[in-house]
């Protein structure tokens, strides 16, 4: 995971986690104007794909395992 990047939160106090009720990991939460659209919790392909719009996510892994 990269340690550097205008995208990259440091959560090492979990402020960011709490705020966003994040009790998994991993979580993808996807925002539209700042507003939460979507979640996930744990790692599942197909929703993983719905919410991101790309194809062929993490095909080395498992289809399924929870957070």
């Amino acid at each position: 995971f990269p340690a550097t990047g205008d995208w990259v939160i440091d959560d090492t106090d979990l402020a960011v986690s709490w705020h966003h009720e994040i009790e998994a990991v991993p979580t993808l939460i996807k925002t539209v104007d700042g507003v939460e659209t979507e979640r996930t919790a744990g790692w599942n392909r197909q929703a993983w794909e719905s919410i991101t719009g790309v194809t062929g996510l993490g095909l080395d892994l498992v289809d399924f395992k929870p957070g």
